[in-house]
């Protein structure tokens, strides 16, 4: 009896910590820009004052992407796995965990198209250098979602295909608008 309520607890400050950081990141992101704001130019801080609000906005769409459209066909697949001999039964901080773990994935894979705009326009990347290395990238989407993703096909390829995606839509925007 002790050990679930410890686990249960466990699983409210896991909900807690999460919350917490979702809620407080603007704010954190706040003071790390009032703490460098001094020291950037006009033009930097300009260019900061637009990517940081859209690397907010992606992060928070890819975790909305998943949630919504992606984690109800991976529980789906999950649960096809369940017979009249075997009921799949999930403790709260069970689901809780896979949901964490398979959201933040697409959080952060969602700021791709952020950083290949960067990477261009500090001089790093090209379009020709994105669009020769294309076929590594798509190749490596579906290792990067094997590896992040849990063991099954839905989830990796439901992260394989946002990276390639978002790669194909920096790779354009790059090309087409940054012209480099």
């Amino acid at each position: 009896s002790s050990v679930k309520k410890r686990k249960s607890y466990d699983a409210y400050l896991k909900i807690d910590i999460v919350a917490g950081f979702l809620i407080a990141l603007p704010i954190i992101f706040f003071h790390i820009w009032k703490f460098f704001l001094p020291a950037l130019t006009k033009s930097e801080r300009a260019v900061l004052g637009l990517l940081v609000p859209v690397s907010v906005i992606l992060f928070f769409t890819g975790l909305a992407f998943s949630f919504f459209l992606i984690l109800p066909l991976a529980l789906k697949f999950f649960m096809g796995f369940s017979t009249d001999d075997l009921q799949t039964m999930f403790s709260f901080q069970n689901y809780f965990d896979f949901v964490i773990t398979f959201m933040l994935p697409f959080g952060f894979v969602f700021e791709l198209p952020l950083i290949v705009i960067v990477l261009a326009q500090l001089g790093f990347l090209t379009s020709e250098f994105l669009g020769k290395y294309r076929r590594i990238i798509f190749f490596l989407s579906f290792v990067i979602g094997a590896l992040i993703t849990p063991p099954d096909v839905i989830s990796q390829v439901s992260l394989a295909l946002p990276i390639i995606f978002l790669y194909e839509a920096g790779y354009r925007i790059v090309k087409h608008i940054l012209r480099k």
